[in-house]
């Protein structure tokens, strides 16, 4: 699983931003979630990691909510 972004990527509206992040806090410039980094991390690459068991193959698009099984590919990724 690459982890490039897991804690820059919002695990609500899929932005990928370097801005979201300041130290060990997230916020999204985009729609105002606020969470630890690290659990933002770990909530993407859940969702990366139940992408790859309903797929069959490893996805990279962890941006969907935890609660929404499968999500499409994005390529919004702003600031670095």
């Amino acid at each position: 699983m690459d982890p490039k972004h897991t804690s820059q990527r919002c695990p609500r509206c899929g932005l990928v931003s370097s801005k979201n992040r300041k130290g060990h806090l997230f916020r999204c410039k985009s729609c105002g979630y606020a969470s630890n980094a690290d659990i933002v991390a770990a909530v993407n690459n859940k969702q990366v990691y139940l992408n790859t068991l309903l797929d069959g193959h490893q996805s990279t698009c962890p941006e969907a909510p935890a609660s929404v099984v499968r999500c499409k590919p994005t390529t919004s990724v702003v600031g670095g």
